[in-house]
C-alpha cells in the first residue's frame, strides 16, 4: 500500500538555497537569516557547524572594582544586572591583569589586543582580526569582512573609539555612528552618496522604503511557488518586518517626521539628536538619557540583524569611548527606582571625585544597553543552523580599558564573554588570575586559530582551563 504524499502544488519543488541568497531590487540586496532550505538534508547527517563569529563590545572607565568583591557579580540589586537574564549563556572573568602602564590610552589600546596601548596605532591586531586572518586567508564569505559601530563621543585620539585593529595596529576603520548611515550600509546599498544634496537625499529615503525595491523578490519568496517551507515562508515575512520596523524608527515615513526642535541640524530623518561626528575631547552639553538610549538600542538591533544574516561575523560595538566625558539629562529606571541625571559633572569625573553611587548608576545605565544587545543576539525566534542563538554560537567578548576608573590601573579589568557554540565555559563568575593575553588566546584556540596574539611576555603557553569548556 502506497502512502499518500501532503498535498503541493504541482509547480512546487523543493529547492536548496545558497547562504547568500538576497531578496535583490535597484540599488538594494537584503540578505535573509538562516533557512532550512541552506543545508543538504540527510538522516544520517550531523546538524549543521554554525559559522565562527567573534564580535567586541567595548565601554570606557570600567566598573567599580568592589564588584568582584561578590561572588554573584550580575547579583539583582547591583549595577550589572542588566546582564543577569543571560546568566546562563555568558561568564564574568575576575582577575585579568592587561599589564600595561596606567591610563586610558594604554588600556585602551589593550583591550582586546593584548599589548600596551598607544593612542592613534597600535602594536598588533585585536582578536576579532586575529581570528578573522587566520580562519579566512582569503577574507571572510561575507558582503563586510568587519562591522565597526560607535555610539561613544570622545574624538580626539583613535584608541577612545576605534576597538578593532588590523595586522599593523591601525584601525581596522571609520566607526559608524548614525543608525541611518548603519541601516544604509547594510541594506541600502552602501554609505550615502556625497554629492547628492543631503536634504533631497532625505526627500528621496521618506517617498520609498528599500522593501518597496524587492517586492519582486519577496513575493516569490513568500508564495508557495518558491518551494519553500510554510516555516521559511514565516521567518522570510517576520525578517522584512523586523527591517520594515527598524526602518520606521530611523526614517519616519512623510507626514510622520519628528518636530524640527529635536534634531540637530542635518540630521537624518530619525536619528536621534546627538553629537555625531564632532571633533571634540568632551561633549559640553547634557545629552538626554532616553535619546542616547534610544540609540543605542537602534545600533543594537541593526548589528544583530547583521549577522544573522550573515552580512558580517567580526567587528566591534562601542557603547561608551575610552574615557567618554559624557554628561546626562533626564530620569532613568534604576533597580526599581528613578534615577535624575542632571549635573554637569560628567562620567570620568565621578570617578576623580571619587562620586561613586554616581558611578553605579552610569555602570548600570550602559550595561542596560549590552543587556539589550544580548537578548537581541539571543532571539531564538532566529535560529541557526544548529538550532542554538547567536548568542550562544559566537563568541562575543565585552572589555574595558581600566580596573579602577579612579586609580587609572588596569589590573582585573572587566571582561565577560559568551559561549563560542560550548567551546568556552559560561554561567556566572569565573576566576581567571591570569593575563588579558592568556585569556584572549584561550579563546581563539578554542575557536581553532592557530596562532598566537598580543605580547608573549604575558603569554604562558597552554589554555587556561577555567575558560575553556572541554
Amino acid at each position: 500500500m502506497s502512502r499518500s504524499r501532503p498535498d503541493r502544488p504541482r509547480h512546487a519543488r523543493a529547492q536548496r538555497l545558497s547562504r547568500r541568497t538576497m531578496l535583490r531590487g535597484t540599488g538594494v540586496a537584503i540578505a535573509l537569516p538562516f533557512l532550512g532550505e541552506m543545508v543538504r538534508r540527510s538522516a544520517f547527517a550531523a546538524l549543521p557547524e554554525p559559522p565562527v563569529r567573534v564580535v567586541t563590545g567595548f565601554f570606557g572607565n570600567g566598573v567599580l572594582p568592589e564588584i568582584f568583591d561578590h561572588d554573584d557579580p550580575l547579583r539583582a540589586d547591583g549595577p550589572l544586572s542588566p546582564l543577569r537574564p543571560h546568566l546562563s549563556k555568558i561568564a564574568v572573568l575576575r582577575g585579568i591583569d592587561m599589564h600595561t602602564g596606567g591610563g586610558h590610552p594604554r588600556g585602551g589600546g589593550a583591550t582586546f589586543t593584548g599589548f600596551e596601548g598607544r593612542e592613534d596605532t597600535q602594536r598588533g591586531p585585536s582578536i576579532d582580526v586575529v581570528a578573522m586572518r587566520d580562519l579566512h586567508r582569503e577574507g571572510p564569505p561575507t558582503p563586510l569582512s568587519t562591522l565597526l559601530v560607535t555610539s561613544g563621543f570622545r574624538r580626539d585620539h583613535q584608541y577612545r573609539r576605534v576597538h578593532s585593529w588590523n595586522e599593523d595596529g591601525s584601525p581596522m576603520g571609520n566607526p559608524i555612528e548614525r543608525p541611518s548611515d548603519l541601516f544604509e550600509r547594510l541594506f541600502g546599498g552602501g554609505v550615502p552618496d556625497p554629492v547628492e544634496d543631503p536634504a533631497e537625499a532625505r526627500r528621496r529615503r521618506y517617498r520609498r522604503s528599500v522593501l518597496d525595491t524587492v517586492l519582486d523578490d519577496y513575493r516569490h519568496f513568500a508564495s508557495e511557488r518558491s518551494g519553500l517551507s510554510a516555516d521559511s515562508r514565516r521567518r522570510i515575512a517576520d525578517h522584512l518586518e523586523r527591517i520594515r520596523e527598524l526602518e520606521r524608527r530611523i526614517f519616519p515615513p512623510e507626514g510622520e517626521e519628528p518636530p524640527m526642535e529635536t534634531c540637530a541640524p542635518g540630521d537624518a530623518p530619525g536619528d536621534p539628536s546627538l553629537p555625531y561626528g564632532r571633533e571634540a575631547t568632551e561633549i559640553s552639553e547634557q545629552l538626554d538619557a532616553g535619546t542616547w538610549i534610544r540609540t543605542q538600542a537602534l545600533l543594537a538591533d541593526l548589528y544583530a540583524m547583521a549577522l544573522r544574516c550573515d552580512l558580517v561575523r567580526f567587528g566591534n560595538i562601542t557603547f561608551q569611548a575610552s574615557g567618554d566625558r559624557v554628561r546626562l539629562r533626564g530620569d532613568y529606571d534604576y533597580n526599581g527606582r528613578t534615577i535624575t541625571f542632571d549635573d554637569r559633572d560628567h562620567h570620568h569625573e565621578y570617578w576623580h571625585r571619587r562620586r561613586f553611587p554616581e558611578v553605579e548608576h552610569h555602570t548600570h545605565y550602559i550595561m542596560r544597553q549590552f543587556g539589550y544587545l544580548l537578548g537581541a543576539l539571543d532571539d531564538p525566534a532566529s535560529p541557526d543552523a544548529n538550532g542554538q542563538t547567536l548568542l550562544e554560537n559566537m563568541l562575543f567578548m565585552i572589555g574595558a580599558e581600566l580596573g579602577d576608573g579612579s586609580a587609572h590601573h588596569t589590573r582585573n579589568t572587566f571582561h565577560v564573554i559568551s559561549g563560542a557554540n560550548e567551546r568556552l565555559r559560561t554561567g556566572g563568575l569565573i576566576d581567571v588570575d591570569s593575563s588579558s593575553v592568556n585569556v584572549y588566546n584561550t579563546c581563539l584556540q578554542a575557536l581553532g586559530v592557530g596562532r598566537v596574539m598580543g605580547d608573549e611576555r604575558h603569554y604562558a603557553p597552554g589554555a587556561l582551563d577555567s575558560v575553556l569548556r572541554r
